[in-house]
């Protein structure tokens, strides 16, 4: 998008007011001033406010329930996670499929070339809207909220959109509660910098976070023991083939090889041991022979894949995620899915469900949020965002369904033969012919009793061309 005051930007932080809401501790005399001087205030809850730790009154609590173990700390960075980075990438990459405009309220023509939708689509010089969106989804799926930077030029108009990490931002609000929400604070080389909430645009999961109703949250937060077992099988089976398949043991003198005296190892001895093995059996020269100095036998110290059952162990993380991300497992191509999946035809209707079940509400949800963030920075009044979806093939109805759609219509009488052609992407006929109706529609027509040959209970009789007419 050409604009001529890109590279003038404005980066000056937002300044409070002497008197602002943000700067005034809360007492009583100021809130009987506010409630006598200007009629009925909104009050929210104003712990964590004016960036002093926007966590919400429990948000420090890292357990979940019937839990004493910090799974969240555990589980690290959830975009780490090969089930979650998978729901990611097929997200970011579908969502953008649909082309985003702007339409009047209520209007059925979207238009893609809008300076709204043109800034989304090319945000900045340094990446693209797909890029864009990814980040956001990232951010929406393991946070619930997703940040993107307002850079507006000299004259105040908004020019650039940068992608902003959810770890690196978190809104404030006043202490006092006198407001729901004041700015933005931003990290920028261990700097904190405080941005007027005009500046953000803040999308959020459609669940808001109960202890901090300011944010979203996500739903893979009910998910972090799943995620942190698919963690651990993951590395357990890379530890065990890094080791060629052998499992912890316990070396010991073998106390039936007859020797004359008790044998213990010494502690010389142990250490040699252990190096020899460590030195067959791990590394580089794994597989190599071993042959045993002393006589000793090796005990099995732990269990093995099978008596762990770890494929069955990743069943339920791939089916949990999957399911808080509305996706079945099968388009993510796991192994749930794929061995539960038996046709084409199943694969196609697992697709389509996730574009109903994902896709297509976080489309309409991220369109209503951004007309109320971005819209007006563009005179946007009486105008929406909106997604054209007629391009996707996963929800167009299939050739085989759409062609006996149209030919049970124009059987049954309900469209004309041009109607029926239409429908189906023919060209219409020239002649009177096209706009005729079927003569006897096979739908069933009424037909009071008569005296022999029809039905006595006066039924609906298929095929029959006689309306209600009188009997002879």
């Amino acid at each position: 998008m050409g604009n001529s005051n890109r590279g003038k930007f404005s980066f000056s932080t937002p300044k409070s007011e002497p008197n602002s809401s943000i700067s005034q501790p809360f007492s009583t005399k100021s809130l009987l001033r506010s409630l006598l001087f200007k009629g009925m205030t909104r009050l929210f809850p104003g712990y964590g406010g004016d960036g002093l730790g926007s966590l919400g009154l429990f948000g420090l609590w890292p357990f979940l329930p019937g839990a004493s173990y910090d799974y969240q700390s555990e589980a690290g960075a959830l975009w780490e996670n090969a089930i979650v980075m998978a729901g990611i990438n097929w997200i970011a990459t579908t969502l953008p499929e649909a082309q985003l405009g702007v339409t009047k309220i209520g209007g059925n023509h979207l238009d893609p070339n809008h300076p709204a939708a043109q800034l989304i689509a090319h945000p900045n010089q340094d990446y693209d809207g797909t890029q864009l969106w990814a980040g956001a989804v990232l951010s929406l799926v393991v946070d619930g909220n997703a940040y993107w930077r307002k850079v507006r030029s000299r004259n105040g108009k908004v020019v650039e959109l940068w992608y902003v990490p959810h770890y690196r931002i978190e809104p404030i609000w006043p202490n006092n509660g006198s407001a729901f929400l004041s700015g933005y604070k931003m990290r920028v080389d261990g700097k904190d910098l405080i941005l007027d909430k005009n500046d953000i645009i803040h999308l959020r999961h459609h669940v808001l976070d109960p202890m901090n109703e300011r944010k979203g949250i996500s739903p893979l937060k009910a998910a972090l023991r799943d995620i942190c077992t698919d963690n651990e099988s993951a590395s357990y089976t890379a530890s065990l083939l890094r080791n060629a398949g052998v499992p912890g043991a316990l070396i010991c003198p073998d106390a039936s090889a007859g020797q004359d005296r008790e044998f213990v190892f010494e502690r010389r001895q142990r250490e040699e041991l252990a190096a020899l093995w460590r030195s067959k059996f791990t590394g580089d020269r794994r597989g190599e022979p071993f042959v045993a100095p002393v006589p000793m036998k090796v005990i099995p110290f732990s269990f093995n894949p099978q008596q762990m059952l770890i494929d069955k162990v990743t069943e339920r993380p791939e089916e949990r995620i999957c399911a808080l991300l509305n996706i079945p497992p099968v388009v993510l191509n796991l192994g749930t899915g794929l061995r539960n999946a038996t046709a084409k035809a199943s694969f196609e209707d697992s697709r389509r469900a996730a574009y109903e079940g994902n896709i297509v509400p976080t489309q309409n949800r991220l369109a209503k949020q951004l007309t109320q963030q971005l819209l007006p920075e563009f005179n946007g009044e009486g105008f929406e965002f909106g997604w054209d979806r007629s391009a996707i093939e996963i929800l167009k109805e299939s050739e085989d369904s759409r062609f006996a759609r149209a030919g049970q219509a124009f059987q049954n009488g309900l469209m004309s033969r041009n109607e029926a052609r239409q429908l189906i992407g023919l060209p219409i006929l020239p002649d009177q012919d096209g706009n005729q109706f079927i003569a006897e529609p096979t739908i069933g027509k009424y037909q009071p009793p008569t005296s022999a040959g029809s039905s006595a209970s006066g039924q609906p009789i298929a095929g029959s061309t006689n309306m209600g007419g009188s009997h002879s």
